[in-house]
């Protein structure tokens, strides 16, 4: 039987050693145990708006959230699991403007991004009242 030692147990670690077979690998996960969220992966959830200049960490973050509806799928989960609902981007104007921008052309690659909206101030203060 084959040996795998999976390191971290965030969503990346733990969506692996569930979808591998235990009667074929043998499989050990090492996680820290802080008792915490994941710190590596967490951005994952809305990858579309990061401005980082590594390519390939956008693309496995965005992947990664394409990959949220199959695995939730393949494991029978219900919507109190992950339910998309959006992300607020509070920034200055000008700010915002590019990276709607930036948003309209990642959606053509990724439409798991969903409907972008600017939001006047108004509008944000109702959503968010504190």
């Amino acid at each position: 039987m084959e040996k795998i030692a999976i390191v971290g147990g965030g969503i990346i670690g733990l969506t692996l050693a569930s979808y591998l077979d235990p009667k074929k690998f043998e499989l050990t996960l090492f996680d820290d145990g802080a008792g915490q969220a994941t710190k590596a992966s967490a951005g994952i959830i809305s990858p579309w708006l990061s401005k980082r200049r590594n390519q390939r960490w956008y693309h496995l973050a965005k992947d990664g959230a394409a990959f949220f509806p199959k695995l939730i799928q393949d494991f029978q989960l219900d919507e109190t699991i992950y339910q998309q609902c959006g992300t607020l981007l509070l920034q200055p104007a000008e700010t915002l403007s590019e990276l709607a921008s930036l948003a309209e052309k990642r959606r053509l690659t990724a439409p798991e991004i969903g409907t972008i909206q600017l939001l006047d101030a108004e509008t944000v203060a109702k959503k968010i009242p504190s």
